[in-house]
């Protein structure tokens, strides 16, 4: 049974792609990964390190039994780690990889946006939309580390 995709997931994707168009083959995988790192990230600031690592976790093994290429990305809950995703995908055929990080990508937008009543939603947008191939990974900008450090105080202190 197809799942029901949302839409504007999809749309907001194809305008982050439009964005950075223009992009090697050997480029893109770079691109996709910053952008599932910077969603994860951006997820912290509203969910708990335990809520994100599983709700990842869930969707990162799904998308490994659809696209067996994405088997050696691993999740901990410190991070998503692809160091022997770069090694694995270098004989692999460009779309194959694309069109897998691409489904690890939406799956991580729409079940992030399902789960917080699409509250999330708009953030984790604009933060994909801040995201290039040369985007470091460990990049916050400083009102997000901001508000990162503020949310979990406060939920620390609930």
């Amino acid at each position: 049974m197809a799942r029901q995709r949302n839409e504007l997931h999809i749309k907001q994707v194809e305008i982050w792609k439009k964005k950075n168009s223009g992009l090697s083959d050997k480029e893109l995988p770079q691109l996709y990964i910053n952008g599932i790192l910077a969603v994860r990230r951006r997820s912290l600031i509203t969910l708990s390190k335990v809520t994100v690592t599983a709700v990842v976790e869930r969707i990162l093994i799904e998308c490994q039994e659809r696209f067996p290429i994405l088997s050696e990305i691993k999740n901990d809950s410190e991070d998503l780690h692809f160091n022997k995703f770069y090694d694995q995908i270098m004989d692999s055929k460009p779309n194959d990889v694309q069109e897998a990080l691409q489904e690890l990508l939406l799956e991580l937008l729409e079940v992030f946006g399902r789960i917080t009543a699409e509250i999330l939603t708009k953030n984790l947008h604009q933060e994909l939309m801040t995201v290039t191939n040369q985007t470091s990974p460990k990049d916050l900008e400083p009102q997000a580390a901001l508000s990162l450090g503020l949310a979990r105080k406060n939920r620390d202190q609930k």
